[in-house]
């Protein structure tokens, strides 16, 4: 099973700082058995998160995962440049991921991270 990681983060993507957060679900993904090429960093742009989901969903990758830009800040657009490409919305999953993140991170409520699937 194929996997792409892209992180939206604009000061990851002009080198300000290390994405540590796509490189940690890596090592997740691999070790539940999935091919990961590398980790695809571009900045909170909807239009290059849009284009790496684009990317990754006509290189038949079986799971895409995005991480960074789902915050309430003007800049947090990676829902707006995914929602598009779902067919079918699985709400459950961030609401796992909320739920299960709620005592680490205190903000954790505040993530409009979407999840579903495409054709």
């Amino acid at each position: 099973m194929k996997a792409a990681i892209i992180t939206a983060s604009a000061r990851a993507s002009a080198g300000v700082y290390e994405d540590k957060s796509g490189e940690i679900l890596k090592a997740g993904l691999i070790s539940l058995g999935y091919e990961v090429a590398g980790v695809t960093i571009v900045p909170d742009d909807v239009k290059q998160i849009s284009d790496a989901i684009a990317l990754a969903i006509t290189a038949s990758t079986d799971l895409i995962v995005t991480t960074g830009g789902t915050g309430i800040s003007p800049t947090d657009v990676t829902p707006e440049a995914t929602a598009p490409h779902i067919q079918k919305l699985l709400p459950g999953i961030p609401e796992a991921l909320r739920a299960f993140s709620r005592e680490k991170v205190p903000t954790a409520d505040l993530s409009r991270g979407i999840a579903g699937t495409t054709d």
